[in-house]
């Protein structure tokens, strides 16, 4: 299901959106999160590599940083381990 809707997602619109997300930097306000968060890196993500999830977490008050196996997907690639950390993080 998500490679066919990869599959069909206009070429133009998919690197819209990864300009946007690649130009906006949130690292100065990230400080004031104030809610309970969740960063979960992909070991082998070169795009959100985890050094950029663990000091996300590191600048958020309380959150929580958790690494699995898998790269950008890794909600796919490992998805028992994704939906465990969610999980654990939802219960606490």
């Amino acid at each position: 299901a998500t490679k066919k809707v990869l599959e069909e997602t206009k070429p133009e619109g998919y690197a819209a959106c990864c300009a946007a997300v690649r130009d906006f930097d949130f690292r100065g306000q990230v400080s004031e999160i104030r809610v309970p968060t969740l960063a979960i890196a992909g070991t082998h993500d070169p795009a959100t590599p985890p050094a950029d999830l663990r000091s996300l977490a590191e600048h958020i008050s309380g959150a929580r940083y958790a690494e699995i196996a898998g790269a950008h997907l890794c909600n796919i690639e490992d998805a028992s381990h994704f939906t465990a950390e969610v999980n654990a993080f939802l219960e606490a």
